[in-house]
């Protein structure tokens, strides 16, 4: 990391916003990979810009992001080792999508998920097991863990350690406190306002 060379100046300005807004910033760049199968092709993942893909090692780009909701903000991006052509995008306000033909086009993997704040991915060895972190609603996973029995899923669940004094059917503990924090803000302020 001593020395770096500009290979790509401003890619973003290629991404054309259908509703350009004064207040929000962007497009700006939020996530880079690498396929592990070809070194010279590289995903760019924008905030309200979706993806670009380069296959020349960054010299050149385009858009990427065919069935992507316009404009979603893509904070991560995970290729899959063990699977050619299979690479998964975390949108922070639409979920996940996956596409299996190397980025030429994407579907969303929404099954499950409590909220479409992705904001961090995370990809087995294997490619069988995909964690999602999200903004104030805890970690997600699709697929099961070697050594876990489990049935059939066909969609994200909330990752929690298994614990033995929990019931069937008995609800799960929240797993992410953050996410109370703007009703109690809206608690605080109400019973100041009152008291006032």
């Amino acid at each position: 990391g001593r020395n770096w060379a500009l290979i790509s100046a401003d890619i973003s300005s290629q991404v054309s916003l259908s509703d350009p807004d004064p207040d929000m910033q962007g497009p700006f760049l939020k996530a880079l990979l690498v396929d592990p199968f070809e070194p010279n092709k590289l995903y760019a993942g924008f905030a309200r810009g979706g993806i670009m893909l380069s296959e020349d090692g960054g010299a050149n780009w385009r858009v990427a992001f065919s069935g992507m909701l316009p404009e979603t903000s893509v904070f991560d991006l995970v290729a899959d080792a063990a699977h050619e052509g299979v690479v998964y995008a975390a949108s922070n306000d639409a979920g996940v999508y996956r596409s299996t033909d190397g980025g030429e086009s994407w579907a969303a993997i929404n099954d499950g998920l409590l909220t479409r704040a992705g904001v961090s991915l995370a990809l087995s060895d294997d490619g069988t097991v995909l964690y999602l972190a999200t903004t104030g609603g805890g970690v997600f996973r699709l697929g099961t863990p070697a050594g876990i029995s489990q049935s059939a899923q066909t969609g994200f669940e909330p990752d929690t350690a298994p614990d033995s004094s929990t019931e069937e059917g008995q609800s799960p503990t929240i797993p992410c406190v953050g996410g109370l924090a703007p009703i109690g803000l809206i608690g605080v302020g109400w019973g100041w306002k009152r008291k006032k």
